[in-house]
């Protein structure tokens, strides 16, 4: 999501549109911001709605063309002059998210996404308004469980940055050893992210040098083993580097809308292991990329013998992902296309 609005304001500033933007750290009163911090994040990203709501509707003037919102902010009941475009971007369901992560969750935290973050703040966020989706697979979950059309427009990717480059000039930048095959996570350890299929790879292929890119904590990557480097909180401007400094990269979610980890390494050049999400379904679903995908997430097995494939026929993957998966990437993703196709379905 962030990389996603990063990209919609820099291009709706490229095609002259003012543009504001309110979030949690820029809204509500110097009192709130201080008296958030004690707050649960339960409460927290509920008020977090209603002080951007209320801080959109201060700034609203008779030349706003558009209000665009994402997640579970935009339920707050803006009142917009005539002729303003209320739009909402859904990234997945806080519901598709509880079901795929229950047995992680306390029983009451499974009941408040399902049913207070997903079916009340996000049914409302989008209530109204035109909806758009990063992938299909999050446009048939808003159409079957909030009950309104909904249209997949995907998100933008800047294929200038995320573009093929000399892998062994990558490997220095990052002090990779450049014998042997390099296998990437780009991720976190949260349960929807499904980090102990990185570990059964890392122990069933020692011959393969692991990185791991990680953002927020690191405890679960202790103890992995000298055949794995743990880089903390990467700079998104090194994340293109990074994978092409390796092989290939691993997205093995629980639950993952679209993971545009897929798209990036893709858009890099280098075959991915994925489970079943948006973003595999939509670029890996032919022969031989497919054979790349794991039908169930909890199938750890499957993920070993997809690694093991990969690794015994590299070149041959790597070819297929040039000739069939980047030229898909950037049809749909690279900026130019996104933004054409985006500004027919809004009519901006």
């Amino acid at each position: 999501m962030e990389s996603c609005v990063r990209e919609h304001i820099l291009g709706f500033r490229k095609r002259g549109y003012d543009v504001q933007v309110f979030h949690r750290g820029n809204t509500g009163s110097e009192f709130y911001r201080r008296l958030s911090r004690r707050l649960s994040h339960h409460v927290r990203g509920t008020l977090v709605g209603w002080n951007v709501g209320r801080a959109a509707q201060k700034a609203m003037h008779a030349a706003v063309a558009a209000v665009f919102s994402h997640s579970t902010v935009g339920w707050y009941p803006l009142r917009v002059p005539q002729g303003c475009k209320k739009l909402h971007f859904y990234h997945g369901t806080y519901r598709g998210q509880a079901d795929a992560i229950r047995p992680f969750i306390s029983y009451p935290g499974y009941l408040k996404l399902k049913w207070w973050d997903s079916m009340m703040l996000e049914r409302m966020s989008g209530r109204g308004k035109q909806v758009f989706s990063c992938s299909e697979m999050t446009r048939i979950e808003v159409e079957r469980m909030f009950g309104f059309p909904c249209t997949t427009v995907g998100y933008p990717l800047d294929m200038r940055d995320f573009r093929p480059r000399d892998k062994q000039e990558c490997q220095r930048k990052f002090g990779i050893r450049p014998e042997g095959v390099v296998g990437l996570f780009v991720g976190t350890t949260q349960p929807n992210k499904n980090f102990p299929v990185i570990q059964r790879l890392i122990r069933e292929l020692p011959e393969v040098t692991w990185v791991l890119a990680l953002r927020g904590s690191m405890e679960c990557a202790e103890g992995l083993g000298d055949g794995v480097r743990v880089l903390m909180d990467v700079p998104r401007d090194d994340i293109p580097y990074l994978y092409s400094a390796a092989d290939f990269s691993v997205c093995p979610s629980r639950y993952d809308p679209f993971a545009l980890v897929v798209a990036e390494a893709l858009s890099c050049g280098i075959p991915v292991i994925a489970s079943v999400i948006g973003s595999s379904q939509q670029f890996l679903g032919d022969p031989p990329l497919n054979d790349l995908v794991v039908s169930e997430p909890t199938n750890e097995a499957g993920f070993v013998t997809a690694a093991r494939k990969l690794v015994g026929h590299l070149e041959c993957y790597r070819e297929a992902v040039q000739r069939q998966a980047r030229p898909a990437v950037e049809a749909w993703m690279n900026l130019d296309n996104w933004w054409k196709r985006f500004n027919d379905m809004s009519g901006l």
